[in-house]
C-alpha cells in the first residue's frame, strides 16, 4: 500500500512538471498560506475589521491545525517532493 501512495505521488509530480513554469505563481500563492506571515495577517485582521468571536475562532484552528500537521508528517515521514528526470 505505501508503495502504491508513493507511485501515484510520482505520477502526479511527473504530471505537475509536464505544464510548465506557469503553475508556479499559483503554488506560491498556496505556499504563502502555510507561513507564519499569512497568519499575522489574517487573524487580526479578522479579529479586528469583521469579528473578534472569528478571530479567536481562526486563532485555534490555526493552532490546532499546525499542531495537526506536526504530528502527521512525523507519522508519516515521507520524503519532500522532487524534480524527477524520466
Amino acid at each position: 500500500m505505501p508503495d502504491e501512495i508513493l507511485y501515484w505521488g510520482i505520477e502526479l509530480i511527473f504530471w505537475l512538471q509536464s505544464l510548465g513554469d506557469w503553475p508556479a505563481g499559483p503554488m506560491n500563492v498556496f505556499t504563502f498560506t502555510g507561513y507564519a506571515e499569512f497568519y499575522l495577517l489574517i487573524m487580526p485582521a479578522a479579529y479586528w475589521c469583521w469579528d473578534s468571536r472569528l478571530g479567536l475562532r481562526l486563532a485555534v484552528i490555526f493552532l490546532l491545525s499546525t499542531a495537526l500537521n506536526f504530528y502527521v508528517k512525523l507519522v508519516i515521514h515521507d520524503p519532500r517532493p522532487y524534480w524527477l528526470e524520466p
